[in-house]
C-alpha cells in the first residue's frame, strides 16, 4: 500500500516568457488550476488574480500567445521540511477574462491552443503517423509516436482545427492523443490500460468524496464488423472477442488491419465508460497524473485497476490544495471473483506449487480466469501467484507478490499452462 501524505503547504511559481513573476503576482493570486487530460483535451492551466491595482490590466497585461511556465510546491503535512514540485509545464495564453467588482482577472492557458484556423485538406495515401508529423511542423511542436502505424486511403479534414482533427482521427482508430509540454504524443489506448499500476491506495486514505457510476450492463464482449477490401466486392468478416453481447458494425475498411483497428477502436469507446470513480483528494506528496494506472482498493467489489483519465490540480488561497480525479476501470473485484468462482476449480488436480517459476515467450494475458481475449502479450520470468489452477489458467506475478493480498494489486494476469509438477 502506498503510504498517503497530505500537503500542508502548496505555492504557485509562474514564469512569463522566460522570467519568473511569482514573487510579484504572488499576493495578488487567489486561485491556480492544472488539469490534464490523459487523452482528448489539451493540458491547461488557469490563473486568477485579484487586481485592485489595476496591474494586469495595464502595466503587467499580458496578451494572448504569452507563454506561461508553471510549477506547483507541495510541502509536506509533517513538521519536516520535506517537499515536491508538479512541473505543469509550458502553455500559450489562450484567453483573458476580467470581471468586476471587486476587478479579477483569470489568465486560461494550454499546451497548445485547440482555437485557431479551422483548415480544410484532403489527405491521400499517407500514414496516420505522417499525417500526425505534417501538423506539429504546421504547429511548431514535436511529436511522439508510440504506437502502430497504418497508411489512409484517403481522410478528408473539413473545416476543423488541426489539433480537433488529429483528436479525431486517432479515437477512430483506437490511438490516444496527449498534448503538454507543448508536444503531441500518440500512444495505443488497449496498450495504456494494460499497463502496470504504479500505486495502490485505499479509496479511504486518499478521498474526501468519491462516487462510482455502474453501466457495465450495457457494456460489449466481442465485436463483429463487415467491410470491403481495396479492389474487391467481397464483403469481409472480422470479429474480435465473444459472448453474447457482440457489438455489430458496418464499416468502412481498405485492409484488415484498417478493419481491426476500427472495430477495437469502436468496442473500446463503447465499454470505456462500463465502470467509472470519480474522486476528490487532498493534493499530496505524490500527486495523482492523468495517463497512470492505479489500483484502489476500499472499494468492495469496485476495488481494482483504474487507469486515470483526468486529474485537475487546484490550490484555492494560500494553502487548500485539491485533486479532482476521474478514471475508468480496467479490472475489478467483483468481475474476477464471479469469474473465478464460475471456472468451479478447487484445489485439486492440475494444482501447482505456488511460487514456481515459469519462462514465458510472448504468451497471451487475460484479466480472469475466462476472459474470451488478452490483453496483451507477456515475455519473461514470471511466478505462480498461488498455483491454482483455473480451467488450465494460472495466476501469474512477480517473485516478490507471491501470495500478497490483495489479490488484483499482486497478480500481472491469467496465463493458459500446461504444468508438470
Amino acid at each position: 500500500m502506498t503510504e498517503v501524505q497530505i500537503a500542508r503547504r502548496v505555492e504557485g511559481l509562474v514564469g512569463i516568457n522566460g522570467k519568473n513573476v511569482w514573487g510579484d503576482i504572488k499576493q495578488y493570486v487567489e486561485d491556480i488550476t492544472f488539469s490534464e487530460s490523459a487523452s482528448g483535451e489539451t493540458d491547461s492551466f488557469d490563473i486568477t488574480v485579484k487586481d485592485s491595482d489595476a496591474h494586469f490590466i495595464s502595466d503587467w497585461m499580458v496578451d494572448k500567445g504569452t507563454l506561461l511556465e508553471s510549477k506547483l510546491k507541495i510541502c509536506n503535512q509533517n513538521g519536516d521540511l520535506a517537499e515536491s514540485w508538479i512541473d505543469c509545464g509550458e502553455f500559450l495564453v489562450d484567453r483573458i477574462q476580467v470581471k468586476a467588482y471587486p476587478v479579477s482577472v483569470t489568465i486560461q492557458a494550454l499546451a497548445l491552443p485547440q482555437s485557431g484556423t479551422k483548415n480544410t485538406r484532403k489527405w491521400e495515401n499517407i500514414s496516420i503517423r505522417a499525417i500526425a508529423a505534417d501538423i506539429c511542423g504546421r504547429l511548431g511542436c514535436p511529436l511522439e509516436y508510440l504506437t502502430e502505424d497504418i497508411t489512409l486511403k484517403s481522410r478528408q479534414q473539413s473545416r476543423q482545427t488541426d489539433i480537433d482533427f488529429l483528436y479525431n482521427l486517432c479515437k477512430e482508430y483506437g490511438f490516444g492523443m496527449k498534448v503538454y509540454r507543448r508536444k503531441i504524443v500518440i500512444f495505443g489506448r488497449e496498450a495504456a490500460d494494460a499497463a502496470e499500476a504504479v500505486n495502490t491506495y485505499n479509496i479511504n486514505d486518499i478521498a474526501s468524496s468519491y462516487s462510482i457510476d455502474d453501466n457495465e450492463d450495457g457494456t460489449y464482449t466481442g465485436v463483429s464488423c463487415t467491410y470491403k477490401p481495396e479492389g474487391s466486392d467481397t464483403d469481409i468478416n472480422y470479429s474480435y472477442g465473444g459472448g453474447d453481447r457482440i457489438l455489430n458494425l458496418d464499416i468502412s475498411a481498405a485492409s484488415a488491419q484498417e478493419a481491426e483497428l476500427k472495430a477495437r477502436a469502436a468496442l473500446y469507446d463503447a465499454n470505456i465508460e462500463a465502470v467509472r470513480l470519480r474522486f476528490t483528494a487532498p493534493g499530496g506528496i505524490t500527486p495523482i497524473y492523468a495517463g497512470t494506472n492505479h489500483y484502489i482498493t476500499g472499494l468492495g467489489g469496485y476495488s481494482g485497476k483504474y487507469a486515470i483519465d483526468k486529474a485537475e490540480h487546484r490550490t484555492s488561497g494560500k494553502s487548500a490544495y485539491t485533486v479532482s480525479v476521474e478514471a475508468h476501470a480496467i479490472a475489478l473485484e467483483k468481475d474476477r471473483v464471479a469469474a473465478d468462482e464460475a471456472a468451479n476449480v478447487a484445489l485439486a488436480a492440475g494444482d501447482a506449487e505456488a511460487g514456481k517459476e515459469v519462462n514465458l515467450t510472448d504468451c497471451p494475458l487475460y484479466v480472469s480466469s475466462d476472459a474470451k481475449t488478452p490483453v496483451r502479450n507477456v515475455t519473461g520470468t514470471y511466478y505462480l501467484y498461488d498455483g491454482k489452477s483455473f480451467g488450465g489458467r494460472y495466476r501469474i506475478c512477480p517473485k516478490g507478490n507471491i501470495g500478497e493480498k490483495p489479490v488484483g494489486a499482486n497478480v500481472t494476469g491469467y496465463v493458459q499452462l500446461t504444468i508438470e509438477n
